[in-house]
C-alpha cells in the first residue's frame, strides 16, 4: 500500500490583513526615518545646548574694520570659562592699517568676578578696574551669560524689531546647511538681517557629532555720517576643555608686584562737578550738547556750529588710527566738521544724547587720561576744559538702538560754553 502524503491547502489571508500588514510595516519604516532624521538634523537649539556644557574654551578670533580712511585688522586669542564666569583676551598683534602692521599692544586682560585686570607685558606693569556698575549701566565683572554670549556671537540682534522711518528691519530665520572643509563635515547655521541703515550675517558652523562650534562668522554694514562702514569678524580654532590652554584664565601679578588701581569711571559723579554747578550751568550745558548731538543726526551743520569754538583745541592733540598726529587750523576743523555732519542729510536720523557725567579736566586723574583718553599729559592750556562723557542713541527701530559713548570737551567763554572738540566712535 502506497501512502501518499496528503496536500494541504494554503490558508487563504483576508485582504484586509494583507494591507494592515503592510500599512503597519510602512508606518513602522516611516516612524523609524523620522526618528533617525530627527536625530541627524539639529535644529540650532542643539548648538545652544552643547554650548552650556561647556567647562573651557579657547579661539582667536580676526576683526576686520573698514572705514572711509582705510581697513583695519587685529587678532586676539580669547579664552572663556563658564564656571565661575572668565574671560581673558590676549593680542595676537596689533592694529594692520590698510596692510601695514602697527606694533603688538602686549597686553592681555582677564574678567572675573574681581572685576578687569590689565597686564601690560612689555612694561611689566598690571592694572586692575574694579568691577563696577554705575548710573550708565557699565561693569567690569563678568557673568555666566555674558561668557556665553561671547562664545555664539551677537545673535538676534534685531529680533522683533519693528520699522523705523518707515523701513523695517528685515530678520531671517536661522537657516541650516552643510559645508566642506579640509574632508570634513559640518553644520552651519545661518541667517541675515537688516534695513537700509543697518544690517548683518552671520553664520555659526557646528561639529555634527558634538554640536559645538568650529567657526565663527560675523559681519555688519552700518551707515555712519552718509558713508557705509563695514565690519567683520571670524572666530576660529576653537578648542574645548583643555586645561592647558586657558592658564591666562589664571592671570595673577607675582607676588609683591606693584598692582594700579584705576578706580576712576567716567559715569561716576562723585568724580565730577555736576553737583558743583549751578542748575542754570547744568541745564547750559545739557541744552548745548542736545542740541549738538541732534543737528549731527538731522545734517543741519549751521545748528551744529552754533554751539561750537572751531578757534581752541585746548592744546589737545588729535591722532589717527596709526598714531600720527593729525595738525589742522581753525578753517580746516571747521571743513571737516560740515561735511561730516552734511553726509547726514542723505539719510538723517533721530538721535538722543545721554550725558552721564561733567568732569573738570584739571581734577582727572593723569594715570587715568593716559589709559582712557589717548593723552600722555595734559597740556596747561586744557585746564580749564570740561570733559562731558555722553553715549549717543541712534534708532536702528522701534525699541532697538546703536549706542556709543563719546566726549565732548567744553571752554568756558563769556556768553557760556562752546564745544571745542567731540571724540566718538562713529
Amino acid at each position: 500500500m502506497q501512502l501518499t502524503p496528503r496536500i494541504r491547502e494554503s490558508r487563504r489571508i483576508p485582504r484586509r490583513l494583507i494591507f494592515g500588514t503592510v500599512g503597519a510595516l510602512s508606518a513602522a519604516i516611516l516612524i523609524g526615518v523620522a526618528s533617525l532624521s530627527l536625530r541627524t538634523s539639529p535644529a540650532f537649539a542643539d548648538v545652544l545646548q552643547a554650548m552650556q556644557s561647556v567647562r573651557t574654551a579657547t579661539w582667536v578670533e580676526t576683526i576686520i574694520e573698514s572705514r572711509s580712511d582705510g581697513e583695519y585688522q587685529r587678532r586676539e586669542r580669547i579664552c572663556a570659562r563658564l564656571n565661575p564666569p572668565a574671560l581673558s583676551r590676549t593680542a595676537v598683534d596689533g592694529w594692520k592699517t590698510n596692510g601695514q602692521a602697527g606694533p603688538t599692544p602686549g597686553m592681555i586682560t582677564l574678567q572675573d568676578a574681581r572685576g578687569m585686570l590689565v597686564h601690560w607685558q612689555k612694561h611689566e606693569r598690571w592694572d586692575l578696574l574694579p568691577g563696577w556698575n554705575g548710573p550708565g549701566g557699565g561693569t567690569l565683572n563678568i557673568a555666566r551669560q555674558e561668557v556665553l554670549r561671547n562664545l555664539l556671537g551677537p545673535r538676534d540682534a534685531t529680533a522683533g524689531s519693528k520699522p523705523i522711518a518707515g523701513t523695517p528691519i528685515e530678520t531671517s530665520h536661522w537657516e541650516r546647511d552643510t559645508v566642506q572643509q579640509n574632508g570634513h563635515t559640518f553644520l552651519r547655521f545661518h541667517k541675515a538681517y537688516g534695513n537700509q541703515f543697518f544690517g548683518g550675517e552671520e553664520a555659526i558652523w557646528a561639529d555634527p557629532e558634538t554640536r559645538l562650534i568650529v567657526r565663527r562668522e560675523v559681519a555688519t554694514r552700518e551707515l555712519r555720517e552718509g558713508k557705509e562702514q563695514r565690519w567683520r569678524s571670524v572666530a576660529e580654532d576653537f578648542r574645548y576643555n583643555d586645561r592647558a590652554l586657558v592658564t591666562s584664565l589664571d592671570l595673577a601679578p607675582p607676588p609683591g608686584t606693584p598692582v594700579q588701581s584705576a578706580g576712576f569711571h567716567f559715569e561716576d559723579r562723585r568724580f565730577g562737578i555736576w553737583d558743583s554747578l549751578s542748575k542754570a550751568q547744568r541745564d547750559q550745558i545739557v541744552r548745548l550738547i542736545d542740541q549738538t548731538v541732534a543737528a549731527w543726526g538731522k545734517g543741519d551743520y549751521p545748528r551744529f556750529a552754533e554751539g561750537w569754538d572751531f578757534d581752541h583745541t585746548g592744546g589737545l592733540p588729535r591722532v589717527n588710527q596709526a598714531g600720527k598726529v593729525i595738525v589742522q587750523t581753525a578753517d580746516e576743523r571747521q571743513v571737516e566738521w560740515r561735511t561730516r555732519v552734511s553726509r547726514m542729510r542723505s539719510k538723517p536720523v533721530s538721535t538722543k544724547a545721554d550725558l552721564q557725567n561733567i568732569i573738570a579736566l584739571k581734577d582727572f586723574p593723569p594715570d587715568s587720561l593716559t589709559r582712557d583718553l589717548g593723552f600722555w599729559s595734559l597740556p596747561p592750556e586744557a585746564a580749564d576744559l570740561l570733559l562731558v562723557p555722553t553715549v549717543v542713541r541712534c534708532p536702528l527701530a522701534q525699541g532697538s538702538f546703536t549706542a556709543m559713548r563719546g566726549f565732548f570737551y567744553l571752554r568756558r567763554e563769556r556768553d557760556g560754553f562752546k564745544v571745542i572738540r567731540w571724540d566718538f566712535g562713529w
